[in-house]
């Protein structure tokens, strides 16, 4: 009896050693593993192959998830310009416990941390509904702790989404450094269903029908802007200029048919003789144009509505005096 409990204590031991044995193994496998994957990713680093090291280490922190890891995901990332990635890497590779950075180490990443936050964009959003949904380039992202989202430099599209509201999306274009904030409502959707289930848009409000118009026509209503009234004030001046120099002209030349021969020297008539036909002409153009400018700032001003029927009124000027053409 005692034999078989001997024989069976060595058994359980050797089962035991060998477990052990087995369990050691496949950690120094484990570990081996491992060194290889960080010596292999620090080569393709040195290298300059970014995808090729920061595939290396992700491999490796699959295995032993730790701050060394983290390191070199976030160094790869900020090498392929993947800022807010490379931070994210870099804030989680400060504070992990497994195999903890020594501090030249830690003053590395803290360096480029800072740099990576100067070259990416902060977007902070206020949203209505709060339970609504963001999406960056198709993808979900939420804001982090102090609710702000870190952006790329360049073009993006965001879109939000909340039930029972209208979708919205608007296009991006963030700056290295720049602070944007957005605020976004979304309207919620009011459909009408129809006895045979389609939905319908929901009829205009009295606003829209005012918009789209309801068959009536407007009263007529008179222009109330100033510009119909100065129009008629630069006329009015304009017929008063012409009214004084057509009235100079016929005075000069009936001082110059009554005056006694001998009376005016040659020079005195020669310039008077000048003036008049200058005088008259000019005075006769401007009290035409004159007047039709009067009529056409008092039609402007009580028929403001001509403009919409197509009529207008032209005004010129030509040889030997005006034209005025048009329809009220």
């Amino acid at each position: 009896m005692g034999r078989r409990i001997d024989w069976l204590a060595v058994m359980v031991m050797s089962l035991v050693l060998a477990t052990v044995a087995g369990a050691e193994a496949q950690g120094t496998a484990a570990e081996s593993g491992y060194e290889q994957l960080i010596q292999r990713g620090v080569a393709q680093y040195q290298q300059g192959h970014w995808h090729e090291a920061r595939g290396l280490f992700q491999q490796a922190h699959q295995l032993q998830p730790n701050a060394r890891t983290l390191r070199g995901l976030g160094m790869t990332s900020y090498q392929l310009g993947e800022f807010v990635q490379a931070l994210g890497f870099f804030e989680q590779s400060l504070v992990s416990p497994q195999r903890p950075l020594g501090a030249d180490l830690r003053a590395e990443v803290t360096r480029y941390l800072r740099e990576a936050e100067r070259l990416v964009a902060r977007l902070q959003l206020q949203i209505e509904p709060e339970h609504a949904t963001v999406t960056i380039d198709g993808a979900a992202t939420p804001p982090n702790g102090d609710g702000v989202i870190l952006l790329e430099a360049g073009p993006h599209e965001l879109a939000v989404r909340a039930s029972g509201h209208v979708p919205l999306s608007r296009r991006l274009v963030a700056k290295q450094g720049q602070e944007l904030y957005l605020q976004l409502v979304l309207r919620a959707q009011e459909t009408v269903a129809t006895a045979a289930g389609a939905v319908l848009p929901p009829p205009p409000s009295a606003a829209e029908e005012m918009e789209l118009g309801t068959g009536r026509e407007r009263e007529p209503q008179h222009d109330e802007s100033l510009a119909p009234f100065v129009v008629v004030g630069v006329a009015s001046a304009v017929v008063v200029t012409g009214g004084v120099l057509l009235g100079v002209a016929l005075a000069e030349k009936a001082e110059i048919e009554g005056a006694p021969r001998g009376s005016r020297t040659w020079s005195e008539t020669e310039s008077a003789f000048e003036r008049v036909p200058v005088f008259s002409a000019v005075g006769a153009v401007m009290l035409g144009v004159g007047g039709l400018g009067v009529a056409a700032g008092l039609a402007w001003h009580w028929w403001p509505e001509a403009e919409t029927r197509g009529a207008g009124v032209e005004v010129g000027l030509e040889v030997g005096g005006a034209r005025m053409q048009g329809r009220f």
